[in-house]
């Protein structure tokens, strides 16, 4: 009796699809956006969903953070000017809360088109790294 195993090959690749496409839309890290002045979009119900109480102001760079239930952590404009020359660096919690005010002396440009990234610290439950990139053209004597 000869059997044909590409059949099964099929069903096997077929699940390994569906589990792995799965567990895909079981991570929410990018499900909430803040951005621009006072806006955000929530892509949590699958569809776009205007966001209205952010508290952030920007005009170019940005970054938010969500845990994998697609829960809002925390955002910023990834770093600012000191105050009177511009929007200041702050980091906001998921309740619109200041966390962290970069008071214009950390932080990098929020005038750049990626001025921050957050990553989550390799082997970290609840830690995360903030990157910014520095602004020049302000800074040129």
């Amino acid at each position: 009796m000869v059997t044909n195993n590409s059949g099964m090959r099929l069903v096997f690749i077929l699940l390994f699809i569906l589990h792995t496409v799965g567990l895909a839309w079981g991570q929410g890290q990018g499900n909430v956006w803040h951005f621009g002045k006072r806006i955000g979009l929530d892509f949590s119900s699958g569809e776009p969903v205007e966001i209205t109480d952010s508290e952030m102001v920007t005009y170019e760079g940005c970054a938010s953070s969500s845990d994998c239930e697609g829960n809002l952590l925390f955002y910023t404009n990834g770093g600012g000017r000191l105050p009177g020359y511009g929007n200041p660096g702050m980091i906001w919690n998921r309740n619109n809360e200041v966390m962290y005010d970069m008071q214009g002396t950390k932080g990098g440009s929020c005038g750049s088109g990626q001025s921050s990234i957050i990553l989550k610290k390799p082997g970290g439950n609840n830690s995360y790294y903030l990157f910014s990139m520095e602004e020049t053209q302000f800074n040129v004597d």
